[in-house]
Protein backbone atom coordinates (compact mmCIF):
# COMPACT_ATOMS: atom_id res chain seq x y z
CA UNK A 1 0.00 0.00 0.00
CA UNK A 2 3.11 2.49 1.01
CA UNK A 3 4.45 1.46 -2.43
CA UNK A 4 1.39 3.02 -4.61
CA UNK A 5 1.03 5.74 -2.10
CA UNK A 6 4.70 6.52 -2.92
CA UNK A 7 4.42 6.06 -6.62
CA UNK A 8 1.52 8.24 -6.62
CA UNK A 9 3.48 11.35 -5.14
CA UNK A 10 6.36 10.79 -7.46
CA UNK A 11 3.94 10.85 -10.54
CA UNK A 12 2.31 14.58 -9.25
CA UNK A 13 5.54 15.79 -8.89
CA UNK A 14 6.76 14.84 -12.20
CA UNK A 15 3.30 15.92 -13.65
CA UNK A 16 4.56 19.49 -11.59
CA UNK A 17 7.94 19.52 -12.97
CA UNK A 18 6.12 19.45 -16.66
CA UNK A 19 4.44 22.47 -15.70
CA UNK A 20 7.08 24.48 -14.61
CA UNK A 21 9.44 23.33 -17.95
CA UNK A 22 6.10 24.67 -19.87
CA UNK A 23 6.17 27.81 -18.68
CA UNK A 24 8.54 30.63 -20.89
CA UNK A 25 12.23 29.56 -20.15
CA UNK A 26 11.55 26.61 -18.35
CA UNK A 27 13.33 28.11 -15.15
CA UNK A 28 11.50 30.42 -13.44
CA UNK A 29 13.55 33.49 -11.66
CA UNK A 30 10.25 35.28 -10.76
CA UNK A 31 6.64 34.20 -10.46
CA UNK A 32 4.94 35.00 -13.53
CA UNK A 33 1.97 37.70 -13.79
CA UNK A 34 -0.55 35.61 -15.78
CA UNK A 35 -2.45 32.96 -14.48
CA UNK A 36 -0.59 29.53 -14.72
CA UNK A 37 0.49 26.48 -12.94
CA UNK A 38 3.07 27.84 -10.87
CA UNK A 39 0.67 28.71 -8.06
CA UNK A 40 -0.80 25.47 -7.90
CA UNK A 41 2.68 24.09 -7.71
CA UNK A 42 3.42 25.81 -5.01
CA UNK A 43 0.14 25.02 -3.52
CA UNK A 44 0.90 21.34 -3.73
CA UNK A 45 4.41 21.50 -2.67
CA UNK A 46 3.25 23.50 0.71
CA UNK A 47 0.41 21.52 1.45
CA UNK A 48 0.73 17.76 0.32
CA UNK A 49 4.39 17.00 -1.30
CA UNK A 50 6.38 18.08 1.84
CA UNK A 51 4.65 17.13 4.60
CA UNK A 52 4.02 13.75 2.57
CA UNK A 53 7.44 13.39 2.98
CA UNK A 54 8.07 13.27 6.36
CA UNK A 55 5.64 10.36 6.52
CA UNK A 56 7.46 8.00 3.47
CA UNK A 57 9.68 5.57 4.53
CA UNK A 58 13.09 6.39 3.92
CA UNK A 59 13.44 6.87 0.40
CA UNK A 60 16.04 8.98 -1.60
CA UNK A 61 14.36 8.76 -4.95
CA UNK A 62 11.33 10.87 -3.90
CA UNK A 63 13.53 13.35 -2.12
CA UNK A 64 15.73 13.54 -5.35
CA UNK A 65 12.40 14.03 -7.11
CA UNK A 66 11.18 16.59 -4.92
CA UNK A 67 14.21 18.68 -5.28
CA UNK A 68 14.35 18.17 -9.04
CA UNK A 69 10.53 20.20 -8.74
CA UNK A 70 11.61 22.60 -6.59
CA UNK A 71 15.17 23.77 -8.01
CA UNK A 72 12.96 25.37 -10.63
CA UNK A 73 11.91 27.58 -8.29
CA UNK A 74 13.62 30.80 -7.16
CA UNK A 75 15.28 30.61 -3.59
CA UNK A 76 12.62 32.97 -1.35
CA UNK A 77 9.74 30.72 -3.09
CA UNK A 78 11.97 27.57 -1.44
CA UNK A 79 12.42 28.91 1.77
CA UNK A 80 8.65 29.63 2.09
CA UNK A 81 8.07 26.08 1.77
CA UNK A 82 10.16 25.04 4.03
CA UNK A 83 8.74 27.66 7.28
CA UNK A 84 6.57 25.25 8.93
CA UNK A 85 10.43 22.57 9.28
CA UNK A 86 12.03 26.01 10.89
CA UNK A 87 9.44 27.06 12.76
CA UNK A 88 9.64 23.34 14.28
CA UNK A 89 13.03 23.65 14.85
CA UNK A 90 13.13 26.78 16.63
CA UNK A 91 10.70 25.70 18.89
CA UNK A 92 12.69 22.35 19.72
CA UNK A 93 9.94 20.47 18.41
CA UNK A 94 11.36 16.92 17.36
Amino acid sequence: MADKKMDLIVQVIRICQTAMMSLPGGEVKEPPSEDSLYFDVITLLDLVILPSLSYLDSNCGVAEEIWNLLKHFPYNNRYYCFRPVLCWIQIGVD
